[in-house]
């Protein structure tokens, strides 16, 4: 679920009318219900937040009440097992913590920023207080744990050896934008005007393989500087 793309698919077919996007996109998604929500639990962030992102694209684009309810299954578990801390910690595996056992606990950066994307996805729809609650209390987890402010870009994990990202994650300033927009309140304004600059500041020259490294900030950079004051 996590490395299968349907957004682009249902915006091709709004765009254009071509009624082949929809289609492939709908089976897609049929395979992401039923069965596969039944006892519903996830192994990490990036799951359950791509498992949203498509289900409420779906939803929005169908009207299909199925991909709806499945969702809400999902938001249900998410919900559940956040932490007081606002994340969903866990023990870091060794890519994600290289030190000694015992490793660090908490979160890769980039997984929760990924879940904080389908959260607002599925807010946008329900517009479910609790969801928004959830979203702000992630964000502010992502920086507490993870920002650093000299960098203006997040350590990759919460681990405190892991490295300092070159620029910051968009996927997380997606988060932060949404809690901005649900609070208003400075500390996510000021991790998103400084984070934007070094997100988008160096992007990689176009190259073989670099398809991905240039289309994450390219496809998140508009929602992140729309929610920006003035």
């Amino acid at each position: 679920v996590s490395h299968t793309w349907v957004e682009g698919l249902f915006l091709h077919h709004l765009l254009t009318g071509d009624p082949r996007s929809q289609d492939a996109a709908s089976k897609a998604c049929d395979n992401l219900v039923g069965d596969l929500v039944n006892n519903y639990d996830f192994t990490n962030c990036r799951n359950s937040g791509w498992h949203l992102i498509h289900l409420s694209a779906a939803y929005r684009a169908t009207g299909r009440r199925v991909f709806l309810n499945a969702a809400r299954i999902i938001v249900d578990r998410i919900l559940e097992r956040q932490r007081s801390s606002g994340g969903w910690d866990r023990l870091l595996v060794p890519g994600h913590c290289h030190c000694d056992p015992p490793r660090h606990t908490g979160n890769a950066g980039f997984m929760v920023g990924i879940l904080m994307v389908g959260l607002k996805r599925f807010h946008d729809v329900t517009q479910d207080q609790r969801v928004a609650d959830a979203i702000v209390r992630a964000a502010g987890y992502c920086i507490e744990r993870m920002w650093v402010p000299e960098a203006g870009a997040f350590h990759y994990t919460c681990c405190p050896e892991s490295r300092v990202l070159a620029g910051a994650d968009i996927r997380i300033l997606k988060g932060v934008s949404a809690a901005y927009e649900f609070t208003g309140e400075d500390r996510f304004r000021d991790v998103l005007i400084a984070g934007i600059q070094t997100a988008i500041a160096d992007l990689p020259r176009a190259r073989r393989g670099i398809g991905k490294g240039i289309c994450s900030p390219m496809r998140g950079a508009p929602q992140v500087i729309a929610a920006l004051p003035d």
